[in-house]
Order: structure tokens, then sequence, then C-alpha cells
């Protein structure tokens, strides 16, 4: 990818907050549910000629999504959730140059998003001083293109990729406490396999596949896969598409088309991360971890650049504070345990879920709303409170307008059960910090949960338990099988 041209790097900033979580977290996976009837609403979606995530969430909303167990009871974070530790974002910027004449031919933007093993950093005056072996760790990764708007002048970000990052759950990420072992069911992990066994056969044992999180690797997933119903329709519409274009007959005919889907849906890459490749350069693999030292190497005037809060809590007591005013409780509110199995606790790992997925792909890192809606109503009432990006240049009006629209096609359906029950919600979602979403079903008490989505690679939907793998294929196969 990098090899046209030269490469310039420079660490724009480095965000540090300080965080405590002192609550347990649990993974609640996404998982598939279709009965007869659903099934012939998909194949009437497929025989249309395309599945529309919108028009699938809201015709099916319960067809891919959560359930109210827990299917990880105890997911673990080094040094455990009560321990004090930063959130951070890195912003690098990456200039491609001519080889000749040096001039700068295109600059992207890239965010590094995750949080530390500890709060290893004091500020001295303006000065930061960040301990050398506090190790931070990468959650997200988004990156984006810096173009100057023909309309405007003015420069824009172009968005580009963004994923989330899952590591091994025995390596110091610690993914999970629990003795078992995990997959990750990407898109390009369900059709893969399935591709496989259709050449190989069914007998292939489970472990061969190539993502498991105990492998000491890293397995990066697009921020998309986190949001149930358009993962569901990336995978179909391929598979419109590949049948579309090809011939034959028979078994013949499947697996060719199953062999080309598998290569239809590939998921993000390292190779095409600009800050991964640089620590590849002096680390021996792919990493999920950093040190101030290798930022020293990308950058040797890093630290000028550091954006350090106090190391307290007043930045963060700060923003809870305008959410409060503004109406989004916050801080006064008792908290429910996020491990219950009460639908309460399912629709705020959903809009965890899902809602962090939607802003950081539009570079927002931030957002406090209220909605609520009325049984049997498509109208819900929408109350925007805060919203903060990632970087200043980004468009945050028309990010707000594009997050909105898709938490009510995408996410609303889903937590309403399809409009047929009442919700309010008061939402808090902070990528840099605790984040905590209040629910109230018809007009019940407001049940509160505090969320770490700065760590949410942890508890991403898309992790399953190898036990559970393989009824859980069969049953993408029989949805696949509708459209080739």
């Amino acid at each position: 990818m990098f090899n046209d041209f030269d490469l310039e790097y420079t660490i724009a900033s480095l965000k540090l907050i300080p965080v405590v979580h002192k609550h347990g977290m649990v993974q609640r996976r996404n998982r598939l549910r279709a009965d007869g009837s659903d099934i012939t609403t998909l194949q009437n979606m497929v025989d249309e000629g395309g599945v529309h995530t919108g028009k699938l969430t809201r015709k099916l909303p319960n067809i891919y999504t959560m359930g109210l167990e827990a299917d990880i009871g105890r997911i673990g974070i080094e040094g455990g959730w009560g321990s004090e530790r930063f959130a951070f974002v890195l912003e690098l910027r990456v200039e491609e140059l001519d080889h000749q004449t040096g001039e700068v031919i295109n600059t992207f933007v890239e965010f590094i998003q995750g949080y530390t093993n500890y709060d290893g950093a004091d500020k001295i005056r303006d000065d930061v001083e960040i301990d050398r072996d506090m190790i931070f760790t990468i959650n997200s990764i988004a990156t984006a293109k810096l173009v100057n708007s023909r309309r405007t002048g003015v420069k824009a970000l172009v968005p580009k990729d963004a994923y989330n990052v899952m590591c091994d759950p025995n390596g110091s990420a610690k993914l999970v406490h629990d003795e078992n072992l995990f997959k990750i069911l990407r898109p390009t992990d369900i059709v893969g396999t399935l591709a496989t066994e259709e050449t190989f056969g069914d007998d292939i044992p489970i472990t061969s596949l190539s993502n498991t999180v105990t492998s000491n690797l890293i397995v990066p997933s697009d921020i998309q896969n986190k949001i149930g119903s358009r993962k569901l329709s990336t995978i179909l519409n391929a598979g419109i598409a590949v049948s579309a274009k090809t011939r034959g007959t028979g078994r013949h005919k499947y697996l060719d088309r199953i062999t080309e889907l598998s290569g239809d849906v590939g998921d993000a890459d390292y190779s095409d991360s600009y800050f991964m490749n640089k620590l590849f350069d002096h680390r021996s693999r792919y990493t999920v971890e950093f040190t101030a030292d290798d930022l020293a190497d990308i950058d040797s005037e890093y630290l000028d650049d550091t954006d350090m809060p106090d190391v307290s809590v007043s930045d963060v007591t700060l923003k809870a504070e305008d959410a409060r005013k503004n109406g989004v409780l916050y801080s006064d509110m008792d908290l429910e345990d996020i491990k219950k199995p009460i639908e309460e606790a399912r629709i705020a790992s959903i809009v965890a879920e899902e809602l962090s997925a939607i802003i950081f792909d539009r570079r927002v890192n931030m957002c406090s709303f209220t909605i609520s809606t009325t049984a049997g109503s498509r109208r819900p009432v929408f109350h925007w409170v805060l919203l903060e990006s990632l970087i200043s240049i980004v468009d945050i009006a028309s990010a707000g307008i594009a997050i909105e629209d898709e938490f009510k096609q995408y996410v609303l359906p889903k937590i309403t059960d399809g409009g047929r029950q009442s919700v309010e919600l008061l939402v808090h979602i902070d990528t840099l910090s605790i984040s905590r979403v209040a629910i109230s079903i018809d007009g019940d008490y407001f049940a509160t949960f505090e969320l770490p989505i700065y760590a949410n690679s942890l508890f991403d939907g898309n992790i399953v338990n190898e036990s559970k793998v393989e009824s859980e294929l069969s049953s993408w196969e029989t949805l696949i099988d509708l459209t080739i």
C-alpha cells in the first residue's frame, strides 16, 4: 500500500483521560434467530435484488441481535476494572511525498484509540512526563483522508477504514478470564469457513479456524460488524451479487459461488494502517500494545504535542455535569448490574455496541442525547445534548444528522421490539471516558448502566465461545443459501 511514496509521520496529539470503571463487564453476542416467516421475509428481499439494512432492521428487528443472558460472564482487563488508568486517543498525521520533488501528494489522519494498564503520567507545568513502562493497548483504529473542499476551500476529512482490535485473551490485554476458547465471527470468517467445509468436507475441526483469539494473533474487525443488521445485510448482498455473475449447475455452481463470496466479504487488514505498519517496522509481529518509546521511534518530538488534562477526575466530572444539566441524568443515579438477564441490560448492551460504532465511524468520540418512543408510533422524540468530534475539522452538524438517522434506522427497532414497546433513553456514550445509558420501558423506573466503551473490543458482539461456533455457522449457512 505504501511503496509508491515517501512517508512522513507526525504525532499531532496524544490525549490521556483518567478513567476508573468500578463494575465488572460481560459480553452479549449477536445471535441469529430466524423462524419460517423470517426466512420468507428475507427470501422476498433477496428476490427483490437487495437487502437494505434499514428495511431489514425495521421488518426483522430481532433476527440478529443480543439476548438477555450474557454469553461471556466475566470480561477481564489488565489490573482489574477497578484500577486507575487512562483512556487515550492518538492522532497521527501521515504525508505521502513525491519521491523526486518531496511535494505532498496526500495527507492522511489516523486515530488510535484505547486504554493504558495504569495511570502512568504526570503533568508538570506545561510538560507531560509519561512513564516509559506504561503500556498503551489499542482498542480501535480509524483512518481518514484530509482534503480541501472544492465548494468551501476548507479542509475536510473523508473517512476510510475504521475497525476494532481483538487480541489474545491469554496475553497482556486479557480478553476474557473464562477458561474457554473463543472465535471472532466476522463476515469473512463465516463465509470463508463455509467455503472450506464445502471444498474439503465438514469434518474439519473447529480449531482450524484461523482467527482463534487464543492463537497469539490480533484480529481486526470492521467497525460496521458491530451493527448486527448491517453485518447480515453485507453478507446477503454479497451473496446476491455473486449469484448474479457466477454460472454453473449443481454442487459445482454452489462451490464456485461460496468460494467467490468468501473473497468478496473481506474485512479490515492491518496492512492498511499507517500506525500498525510503523510499529511493525521494529516489532516481530503486529501487536495490540505499544509504549512511549515506540512513539518516540515514530516521531521524536511527540511529547511536545501531548494534550494532557490534569491527572484527576475533574475533566470527566465536568463532562458528566454538563450532560446532567442538559437533561441526561448521569452521576447522581444508582447503577444497575449489566450482568443481570433483564431487558434493560440487553438494551444498554445493544446501544453501547452499535452506537459506539456509528459515532466512531463518523470520527465522533462522544455524544449525549435523549430519545423517547410510544408503542405503535413511528415518531420518536429525539433531543441532542452534546456532540464532540475527535478532530475539529469534522463537520459536526452533518455528523449529528447522520448519527441520529442511523440510530433511528439500525438501533431503535431492536430496542423497541419493532415499535411494540415504549422506551425512553438517556444516553451518554464516550469512547474516551465512562459511558452511561439510562432506560425506562413502558413508563417504568429508569435503570442506569455504566459501560467502559474505551475498551469495547474486549466485549465485542462478534466474539463467540468455541462451543457455540458450529451451531452459529449452521444458522448462517441457512441464510446464505437464500442468495446463492
